[in-house]
């Protein structure tokens, strides 16, 4: 049902580095970005319709567990 999720992390690393968490947005060097639920639907191919899915404030340590859980990936 779901595929394997494979990640960049030089790609990943880019991205934080240009993380704006004042706005939310990205800069990035062609102008300001911001990723939307849709995109996030769009890229991991996941539903994003039903129950909500949150994390809690305390550091979870591994976090990609977590989410696969409730993903049903496990």
């Amino acid at each position: 049902m779901f595929r394997k999720i494979s990640i960049d992390e030089v790609l990943i690393s880019a991205f934080v580095e240009r993380w704006q968490p004042d706005t939310n947005t990205f800069h990035l060097p062609f102008g300001e970005m911001m990723i939307l639920l849709h995109d996030v639907q769009y890229l991991l191919q996941i539903p994003v319709e039903g129950r909500l899915m949150s994390r809690t404030s305390e550091k979870i340590e591994h976090p990609d567990v977590g989410f696969c859980a409730l993903l049903g990936m496990n």
